[in-house]
């Protein structure tokens, strides 16, 4: 299957919003704020999954662990790919830079810029979500090992 899009660099998505906005510099700039707000929202998400992992797993953990070495095994990778993604979060997405503050001499080399940073913090976004989802598949592998064990 052939793929029906293209993914756009920085420099030609921003010559795509210019086609789309004209001139209207204001509205493809709310258009980048928004992308990273969006991206900031989803990311507080993934940060309030990570805590309620571990919340749990201070809770049930160690009686988990408790029932073999697989299982603890599990537990134990979980909680680290669940960190992972914490610690993957926190550099990325939810890291505070205010765009008013790194303003270049042309305005479209900022929203390059802009553009730029709101892909990177989507990958370190992705790369966070995939280790969530790693840790709490791992975690819960534990958790059906010890639900077995009875």
């Amino acid at each position: 299957m052939s793929k029906s899009y293209r993914v756009f660099t920085a420099r030609e998505e921003l010559d795509h919003l210019e086609e789309v906005y004209g001139d209207q510099k204001n509205r493809l700039m709310e258009v980048i704020k928004d992308n990273l707000q969006i991206l900031q929202t989803r990311s507080q998400t993934v940060l309030g999954l990570c805590t309620i992992c571990l919340t749990i797993t201070g809770f049930s953990g160690p009686r988990i662990a408790e029932s073999g070495k697989t299982a603890a095994a599990s537990v134990v990778s979980g909680l680290f790919f669940v960190v992972l993604s914490t610690l993957f979060i926190v550099i990325g997405p939810l890291r505070l830079q205010w765009i008013t503050r790194v303003w270049k001499d042309d305005w479209r080399e900022t929203a390059v810029m802009l553009l730029e940073r709101r892909n990177r913090r989507t990958r370190l976004f992705t790369v966070s979500t995939a280790c969530l989802i790693i840790g709490m598949s791992s975690y819960m592998t534990g958790l059906a090992l010890y639900l077995f064990s009875f």
